[in-house]
């Protein structure tokens, strides 16, 4: 082998070496300040129906009592795709459910039927909600009170 051949090996020996140390020092990246955040995050909510206005006619005879609640359109307070549901309530045993992708025009009746004591008035519940997939929002509710005998109709 001659000095010639020799000198290069060396040469490139040592060039390989500088590089294997120089080349990482090199890419090594450090953070020069810190970042605080801008945006910030939360979780989404359903919104509870509002402003909520029907109309009501309950009808009692004896043991045979017949209502029919009418809900007016309502601006909608939950996402697109949203299912509302319409829910009648004697105490706390629904009697009646309807569901609709509108919010409002819904009318729920319950035809004559043996469902108060004859002597009391009955208190009904129209409850509405909002669902969307696994959301679902608070209950707007109103209470409407039957008179034992006779019709009553009202607004709310």
């Amino acid at each position: 082998m001659t000095w010639t051949n020799l000198s290069r090996r060396a040469a490139m020996v040592l060039t390989v070496a500088l590089c294997v140390v120089a080349v990482p020092a090199i890419a090594c990246a450090a953070f020069s300040s810190k970042q605080t955040a801008t945006l910030t995050v939360g979780t989404a909510t359903m919104a509870t129906p509002s402003g909520v206005t029907g109309s009501y006619t309950c009808t009692t005879s004896l043991f045979n009592e017949s209502i029919s609640v009418t809900i007016n359109p309502f601006a909608p307070h939950s996402p697109a795709g949203s299912d509302y549901t319409y829910r009648l309530l004697l105490g706390t045993t629904v009697k009646k459910t309807s569901v609709n992708s509108i919010p409002g025009t819904a009318t729920i009746s319950l035809p004559s039927g043996n469902v108060g004591n004859g002597y009391d008035s009955t208190t009904w519940t129209v409850k509405i909600d909002s669902s969307l997939l696994n959301w679902t929002s608070g209950a707007w509710t109103k209470s409407i009170i039957c008179p034992a005998t006779g019709t009553k109709t009202g607004t709310f």
